[in-house]
């Protein structure tokens, strides 16, 4: 006999899951260089290329700004909501014009902030954006001010950014693979016409679960919202996983990549906790 009471359970929690995380998301827009189109009056511009990092500097390949300002680079945070604590890395003070080949040092040179790591320690996916210098005092104050001062260039009301996958140099073995990662790069999902890149998923407890499905070092509902999403692009055989891939994301231990994992990860988080009193 099916538990209706259950799947009704199951169904709220990952539901809940789902809106809580598209709430995280709708605090801040984006416009990448790809998305614009020749009609856009855009008064800044970026291009931030897939790269290779030493693991403490990336390269921005080109920005135009049209007033003096800066160019932050933010990690995936950005795309939970977390428009000032996902800066991670800021240019020097740029004049207004176009700039090639900007170096930007992580971890470090952010006023407002401190880092707990000093460097990259394997591939992630990386924002980049350019912000005016709006009090003209030639220091990047975003951070420090919590986002009223220095920000970001935006079009429609969205802020202008291009996003790169930086690896990272020596995390290869010789021949080609990582030592110990099970995913080497994001995961490219197609579902309904749509196509999101996901992570590379972590495990951040060393228990060999990846429940950090978009790969910014914590677990949050928007993880089990991406979980669903490889499980439905799974199902319907859009997204083929390897044996250790799909033990990796069995986050409950079943032998089978399900919806019961997605929802798994849901209940890890607070709103989850809640949702199971129900």
């Amino acid at each position: 006999m099916r538990d209706t009471n259950s799947e009704v359970r199951q169904a709220g929690a990952i539901g809940i899951a789902v809106l809580v995380a598209l709430s995280m998301t709708a605090g801040i827009g984006a416009v990448s260089a790809d998305d614009r189109t020749s009609e856009d009056d855009s008064d800044a511009s970026i291009i931030f290329e897939n790269q290779t990092s030493d693991s403490e500097t990336v390269v921005v390949e080109e920005v135009t700004v049209e007033e003096d300002g800066f160019v932050a680079v933010h990690d995936a945070s950005l795309l939970d909501g977390e428009v000032v604590s996902s800066v991670i890395g800021v240019s020097a003070y740029l004049e207004a014009g176009t700039h090639e080949d900007v170096e930007i040092t992580l971890f470090e040179g952010v006023d407002g902030t401190t880092f707990d790591q000093e460097r990259l320690e394997a591939e992630r996916t990386l924002i980049g954006m350019p912000h005016r210098d709006t009090d003209g005092d030639e220091e990047y104050d975003f951070v420090q001010n919590d986002g009223g001062n220095d920000d970001p260039y935006t079009e429609n009301g969205e802020a202008i950014v291009d996003t790169a996958t930086i690896s990272v140099q020596g995390e290869e073995t010789e021949d080609g693979d990582d030592e110990d990662a099970v995913f080497l790069g994001p995961v490219e999902v197609s579902v309904a016409g749509l196509t999101v890149s996901v992570g590379p998923p972590q495990d951040i407890d060393d228990d060999g679960i990846y429940s950090d499905l978009n790969g910014d070092s914590e677990v949050t509902v928007l993880d089990a919202v991406l979980h669903a999403v490889v499980v439905t692009a799974v199902d319907a055989g859009e997204l083929d996983l390897s044996d250790e891939q799909a033990d990796a994301v069995d986050v409950n231990g079943d032998g089978a990549v399900t919806y019961d994992d997605a929802l798994e990860i849901a209940l890890t988080t607070d709103m989850g906790s809640q949702a199971s009193a129900w």
